[in-house]
C-alpha cells in the first residue's frame, strides 16, 4: 500500500506503507511524506479512517502544528483531488 498527498500547486509526495497502517505507522508516514511538501500555508485533508482519528494521531498533528481541513465529508472520493493522481 502507498500513501500519497498532493498540494494545490501540484507538488506531491508518495510514501510506501510498512504493513497495516496503524496510528503509529500513519504518524511515521506523515513524518516522512509531509516533510517533503507541507507548510503552514496549507491544510491537511484526511478521511475518517481510524488511524487518522486516533487520539495519538490528533496529538501528533497538534504537536507538529499541522493544520487540518475540518468539515470534510466522509466517503467523498468524487471531491478528493488525490483520486485523480491514483487514476
Amino acid at each position: 500500500m502507498i500513501w500519497g498527498a498532493i498540494r494545490a500547486d501540484g507538488r506531491r509526495a508518495i510514501v510506501k506503507c510498512d504493513g497495516i497502517v496503524t496510528q503509529h505507522e500513519y504518524q511515521r508516514i506523515l513524518t516522512k511524506g509531509l516533510a517533503e511538501i507541507y507548510s503552514t500555508r496549507y491544510r491537511l485533508m484526511q478521511d475518517g479512517a481510524t488511524c487518522h482519528t486516533a487520539s495519538s494521531t490528533k496529538q501528533y498533528l497538534i504537536q507538529n502544528a499541522i493544520r487540518m481541513l475540518s468539515d470534510w465529508p466522509a466517503q467523498s472520493p468524487d471531491i478528493n483531488i488525490i483520486e485523480n493522481l491514483w487514476d
